[in-house]
């Protein structure tokens, strides 16, 4: 597959706009917030709180879909469409993917921050 975030779609969308400045904004708010907000997934996961994890995933996703991480986006909808209908098993189902994604999108948007300066 090709890369976890199109982030270079994402800053072409952006140029385009007139908006650029805003990529790196983006990725940094990205950077600082997702960690917390898989936390309290993974949290509301183990506790079964299926309202919880529907809220958590659906703001994770926000984010990812904002800065083209579509394939984790896409998964954190699977999670929020299983927590909004009580489907546990399903949930844990699909963490291990989402936990892969996740990591995926992070260490990428980490590697651009080095390689931009």
């Amino acid at each position: 597959g090709g890369p976890p975030v199109l982030l270079d779609e994402f800053r072409a969308a952006m140029k385009e706009a007139g908006i650029e400045s805003v990529v790196d904004a983006a990725v940094e708010a990205y950077l600082g917030e997702t960690p917390g907000r898989m936390e309290a997934l993974e949290v509301a996961v183990a506790a079964g709180d299926w309202k919880a994890v529907e809220r958590e995933a659906h703001g994770i996703k926000s984010g990812a879909r904002n800065i083209r991480a579509d394939v984790f986006g896409d998964l954190l909808e699977a999670v929020e469409q299983a927590g909004r209908d009580g489907q546990g098993a399903e949930v844990e189902a699909v963490l291990p993917e989402l936990r892969t994604a996740y990591r995926q999108v992070m260490d990428f948007l980490k590697a651009q921050g080095s390689s931009a300066e």
